[in-house]
């Protein structure tokens, strides 16, 4: 039945499957379609740190060396042979409300404790004020994965770790005017102005709002488009578990992009460099070998008899050694009348006290 809900899903995305039709087509109970429902999105979340880090590598790979014109010198970089391209691999992010709270259930969005977009997801304080809505956060390139993650607000100490840990040093990335706490940090980042107002007195809106000298952020909005398209087949989903869904969607994309074998193959060397980090911190054999903690796993069967040998021989010595620390030490007392008991006589003197 995993088998069958995962591949249904990937031939049918972006459309996604709900657990009601899981129960209908499959014969099963909507409690259980829902438990299987969860398990194929645990899957998915798992493979995440895969995809997260072939598309780090990608766009490594593509931009090394690459260094965007500044941006006082109006460069159009449509019209540029050297980034003419690339713009269409160029990362773009966006944050994006899923299930906001409607303008009649809210009481005409009067807000007193949240504001700006995030208000939308919040009920009216007569209401409880509690959250319904998803904030996401998108990471994507024209025709490429997508990443995908549930955060509380829009601040930089949020969004932040996000950009630090997906794209790597001075890649070229656009966003809109939302991420300027992120030009400090990165010299090929660009913005485009989405409240660009028109030179001319009869226009309100410039031309350039939503695209200036080929930077904008317009894939990240149309994969934003496609992302509420889908889950329109939820009808709702709760805040707490939205990371699952967002995990799920994505890793589809990822299949559709990188295939199965891919992903599969980026997984195993993950845990492989898990597991050599992991030895890496375990216990350290004489001879320098490494052993894992808690494990007890080697290399091979002649390197664990080796070094248990090393250790029988060892305990040997130090039970020695502190046999005859405990005999100088009582002839050294034994001056002052204070012997130390051996362990057979430790009953009797309990018994005796």
């Amino acid at each position: 039945m995993i088998g069958f809900a995962v591949s249904e899903a990937v031939v049918r995305f972006p459309a996604l499957i709900p657990s009601t039709e899981l129960s209908r087509r499959l014969g099963i109970s909507e409690s259980s379609a829902l438990r299987l429902k969860r398990r194929v999105q645990l899957f998915a979340h798992d493979q995440m740190d895969s995809i997260k880090s072939l598309m780090h590598q990608e766009l490594k790979s593509k931009f090394r060396g690459t260094t965007l014109p500044p941006e006082d010198k109006n460069v159009d970089l449509r019209k540029d042979r050297r980034f003419r391209a690339k713009l269409g691999s160029i990362a773009q992010c966006d944050t994006l409300a899923l299930f906001s709270a409607s303008q009649r259930a809210n009481g005409g969005r009067k807000r007193y404790k949240h504001s700006g977009q995030t208000a939308s997801l919040y009920l009216s304080e007569r209401l409880g004020g509690r959250q319904i809505g998803t904030m996401t956060h998108i990471l994507s390139w024209r025709g490429g994965p997508i990443l995908l993650d549930s955060i509380p607000d829009q601040k930089a100490q949020t969004i932040g770790p996000l950009l630090d840990k997906y794209i790597p040093h001075d890649v070229p990335f656009f966003t809109d005017e939302g991420y300027r706490f992120y030009a400090r940090m990165n010299k090929n980042h660009r913005m485009v102005s989405h409240s660009s107002r028109s030179p001319e007195k009869r226009y309100r809106w410039g031309r350039d709002r939503w695209c200036k000298n080929g930077v904008h952020s317009q894939t990240a909005e149309g994969n934003g488009r496609a992302i509420k398209q889908a889950f329109a087949v939820y009808n709702w989903i709760d805040p707490k578990y939205s990371q699952l869904y967002l995990s799920e969607y994505a890793f589809l994309k990822g299949i559709k992009y990188y295939g199965l074998e891919k992903i599969a193959e980026r997984s195993r060397k993950l845990g492989e460099k898990a597991r050599m980090g992991s030895s890496a911190r375990g216990e350290r054999t004489e001879n320098g070998k490494i052993r894992h903690q808690g494990t007890g796993a080697y290399r091979n069967p002649e390197e664990r008899e080796e070094d248990r040998g090393r250790k029988g021989r060892k305990g040997e010595r130090e039970r020695g050694q502190k046999g005859q620390g405990q005999r100088g030490q009582g002839r050294r007392e034994q001056g002052t009348c204070t012997l130390v008991p051996s362990a057979d006589s430790l009953p009797e003197i309990a018994a005796t006290r």
